[in-house]
């Protein structure tokens, strides 16, 4: 079996946040969504300082990262930012730092990173009053063998013309 030994750095090495994110990003090099963590990086390494040592990267100052995200608008749109685009920075921030310490062992803890509460879905489905606007939208020969009306999880971005079938 191939193995593909990683360089191991010692405890008085010091890997900074630039460091790192190449570091992870060399790591990651198949990743489908590369481009995407790339852009994370920038916007994390703007807010923490490049040059900034992992190990000073500390869950007090990540909570005061958090808590300026949230105070935050949306450029493009002018409202909040959402949980989702809180939470996705910080996982690839916390991926960074336990493969710092796992396995580049240049970390002797990993800080704590809480997340917000996303939302799971909605819980809907077509109501009678929602009914008389996508029936006609179903073929004739197909209305005997719709299933009942009632009301189902799902999640935004599915139609209602899609469930009907």
């Amino acid at each position: 079996m191939l193995k593909i030994e990683q360089p191991r750095m010692g405890p008085g090495i010091v890997l900074t946040l630039l460091d790192g994110a190449t570091r992870y990003l060399a790591s990651k090099a198949r990743k489908r969504s590369l481009d995407e963590d790339k852009r994370q990086l920038e916007c994390l390494k703007v807010a923490f300082g490049a040059d900034t040592p992992l190990a000073d990267i500390t869950s007090s100052r990540i909570s005061e990262y958090k808590a300026s995200r949230l105070n935050t608008a949306s450029a493009r749109t002018g409202r909040s930012l959402t949980a989702a685009a809180i939470n996705r920075p910080l996982a690839l921030l916390r991926h960074l730092l336990r493969l710092a310490h796992e396995e580049w062992e240049v970390l002797p803890t990993v800080p704590k990173i809480r997340l917000e509460k996303e939302p799971q879905g909605v819980f809907g489905g077509l109501s009678q009053t929602r009914k008389p606007s996508c029936w006609p939208r179903v073929p004739s020969h197909r209305t005997s063998t719709c299933r009942p009306w009632r009301p189902w999880p799902w999640k935004p971005g599915y139609g209602e013309a899609s469930s009907l079938t």
